[in-house]
C-alpha cells in the first residue's frame, strides 16, 4: 500500500513539472514573430542547482534562425551555442541573458546548445528553448 501511495504522489509531481515546463513553452512562443516559424520541436529540460542541459541541432546554410530561452523568470535561463569543436559561437551571458538571438550562418553546420538556469534568479525549473526559422 505505501508502494502505491510514493508511486501516485511521483506521478502527480512529474505530471505537474510538465505541465509548467508547457506553460513555460506557450510562453517562450511570444519571442516568434509572424516571420518565424517553429522547428516543431520543444527542447526543455528539469534542472536543479548548476545542473546544465545539452541539445543538439542542424543549422542549414543561408537561413536566418531564432533560438528562443525561458525558465519562466525573466531572463533566469543562460544558453551557449557552441560548434562541434565546442567553440562558443554565443552565450546569452554576454547579452544580460537575452531571452532570444537571431543569426544566420553561411554553411550548415551541427551545433550544441547548452543551457542552464541562472543561479541568482532561481535554483530549480524548467529550462525550455524552442528553434524557429524566418520564411
Amino acid at each position: 500500500m505505501k508502494s502505491i501511495i510514493t508511486s501516485f504522489i511521483f506521478i502527480f509531481i512529474v505530471s505537474a513539472v510538465y505541465s509548467q515546463c508547457d506553460e513555460i513553452a506557450r510562453a517562450s512562443e511570444s519571442n516568434f514573430t509572424k516571420d518565424f516559424i517553429s522547428d516543431g520541436q520543444t527542447y526543455r529540460a528539469l534542472l536543479v542547482d548548476d545542473q546544465m542541459a545539452e541539445f543538439s541541432s542542424t543549422f542549414f546554410g543561408n537561413t536566418t534562425y531564432r533560438i528562443s530561452a525561458s525558465s519562466g523568470k525573466d531572463q533566469g535561463i543562460i544558453f551557449n551555442v557552441l560548434d562541434q569543436n565546442r567553440n562558443v559561437l554565443f552565450s546569452s551571458a554576454e547579452y544580460e541573458n537575452a531571452t532570444y538571438w537571431d543569426f544566420s550562418v553561411e554553411n550548415t553546420i551541427n551545433c550544441i546548445i547548452e543551457a542552464q538556469l541562472d543561479q541568482s534568479v532561481q535554483n530549480s525549473g524548467c529550462a525550455v528553448l524552442l528553434i524557429g526559422f524566418k520564411e
